[in-house]
């Protein structure tokens, strides 16, 4: 911490990392994983973000491993500080993340300290941090990895607001990675979710935690309309044609994978 709070941040990582190695050893569970959390923290701000993606990566499986009907003070406690410090690397910057959002300091999620006024906060589904981080690892990252495992582990059914997350960050790491072929699939899923997430809201339950939420229910698009597909698959188009692609070609590609798709929600 004190390396940190020098600027050093480097230095500060790798003592947060071999501060998890040797805390592992003593089979002290919640401690080593907020350690690796920290380390990853510590390597956000230090900009080396594929550090930071390895360590949170790490931190998330580790944590995925504990049973998850823990009712443990320091198992919800780590829960919690993971979430808070995860979805703030994620969208602090973003104008939808809540101003009162305040950065987590250096050994957050380390931190021992416990109260029990913890229990009373709301639960937090391990889906919707690794929601988190596969948005840290398209802002920063390279590769589909944490996304992945994101897309793997989660509920969609359950979780409207979830299921809409992952459809526009897929839409997102398509565009990123120059792989449009599944786009109108893409757009589909996330019109199913948008719908998902009005009715929701409309019989009176809230989007959730909203700190770990970009869909804001008044943002949502319409994505059936001629305008926002438009504004999807025209960027994807012209990126595809400026490569030398054939335009038929790409056109045949895409009815070809909406072709089994429904015509109406």
């Amino acid at each position: 911490i004190c390396a940190a709070h020098l600027g050093d941040w480097e230095k500060a990582a790798a003592f947060f990392e071999d501060g998890a190695k040797r805390t592992q050893k003593i089979e002290n569970t919640e401690r080593y994983i907020g350690l690796y959390a920290d380390a990853g923290f510590v390597q956000f701000k230090a900009g080396n973000m594929l550090d930071c993606i390895k360590l949170l990566n790490l931190a998330l499986q580790k944590f995925e491993m504990l049973p998850q009907d823990n009712t443990d003070l320091k198992y919800f406690t780590l829960k919690k500080r993971l979430a808070h410090a995860l979805g703030w690397m994620a969208w602090h910057d973003s104008e939808d993340y809540f101003s009162e959002s305040e950065e987590p300091p250096v050994g957050f999620c380390s931190d021992p300290e416990t109260n029990e006024e913890f229990l009373n906060l709301p639960d937090f589904p391990i889906e919707r941090i690794w929601l988190a981080l596969a948005r840290i690892e398209y802002k920063f990252g390279n590769g589909t990895t944490v996304l992945e495992h994101a897309l793997q582990i989660a509920d969609r059914d359950a979780d409207p607001v979830l299921s809409g997350s992952l459809s526009l960050l897929e839409v997102q790491y398509d565009f990123k990675n120059k792989t449009y072929d599944d786009l109108p699939q893409r757009i589909h899923q996330l019109a199913n979710a948008c719908d998902s997430i009005q009715k929701h809201n409309q019989n009176g339950n809230g989007i959730g935690e909203n700190r770990i939420d970009p869909i804001a229910s008044a943002k949502l698009s319409n994505f059936d309309s001629v305008e926002t597909i438009s504004s999807i698959l025209v960027p994807a188009l012209l990126a595809q044609l400026v490569t030398g692609q054939n335009m038929q070609e790409i056109l045949s590609i895409w009815r070809t994978n909406s072709s089994e798709l429904p015509n109406k929600r």
